[in-house]
């Protein structure tokens, strides 16, 4: 964001639930983020804007596209989660809920999963994520039931505006990408040279690089 704040007006929602903000009342779906998210933004007067989304978020992203076509002049979406079944048989058993133990097993337990995704991030990065998802408790599955749910495919058919979709080659859910740039009216597919999962946290001048080129109009 700082990298692209003397051209844009930036704005970044936590998903509910998530950073510091309260979980929903309800059980989440990939729909109601959206219409969280789509209501906090008309509260700050914005009428258009263009979206970015990276994994869960490029999923709520396409949700607010396809529901709210007038609102979304541009799309972007990094490593949108267009999974196979093969996909979701192998991630579904790496996603539980936060259990505490009196032994302090729970902590170990979420810093291997966090650690899977990239061995190389840096230990601070690590930690962030790791602390992250300790505050979110025994909700954090929600959110990728929801987008496990969610029509990702479906949707992505529907969506009139241009769009960019774009990963890294180290990204966990890499294979997702290219099918998802073929199923867009108006998309296309970028691939970084390099970066994975963390690749805004990582290589955040060759992700604002192309968010730039983007939005411009190129």
């Amino acid at each position: 964001m700082s990298l692209l704040a003397d051209e844009f007006h930036l704005i970044a929602p936590d998903t509910p639930g998530f950073g510091n903000t309260d979980a929903l009342a309800e059980r989440a779906t990939v729909a109601r983020y959206a219409e969280i998210f789509v209501e906090a933004l008309r509260r700050l007067d914005v009428e258009r804007c263009m979206l970015f989304g990276h994994h869960s978020g490029a999923s709520i992203a396409v949700q607010i596209a396809h529901r709210e076509s007038a609102f979304v002049d541009r799309l972007i979406l990094s490593g949108p989660p267009y999974l196979t079944k093969a996909q979701l048989e192998a991630i579904v058993p790496s996603v539980s809920p936060v259990v505490l133990d009196d032994d302090g097993g729970h902590l170990l337990s979420v810093w291997k999963r966090i650690r899977a995704k990239d061995p190389s991030a840096p230990l601070e990065l690590r930690h962030r994520e790791v602390v992250q998802n300790l505050n979110a408790g025994a909700r954090y599955p929600e959110a990728y039931d929801a987008v496990f749910a969610h029509d990702l495919g479906g949707q992505l058919r529907t969506i009139a505006c241009p769009t960019l979709v774009l990963v890294g080659p180290d990204d966990t859910i890499y294979a997702s990408a290219e099918p998802a740039a073929r199923r867009l009216p108006r998309g296309r597919l970028h691939v970084f040279a390099r970066g994975g999962t963390y690749i805004c946290d990582r290589e955040p001048e060759l992700v604002a690089a192309a968010l730039r080129d983007f939005c411009r109009g190129a």
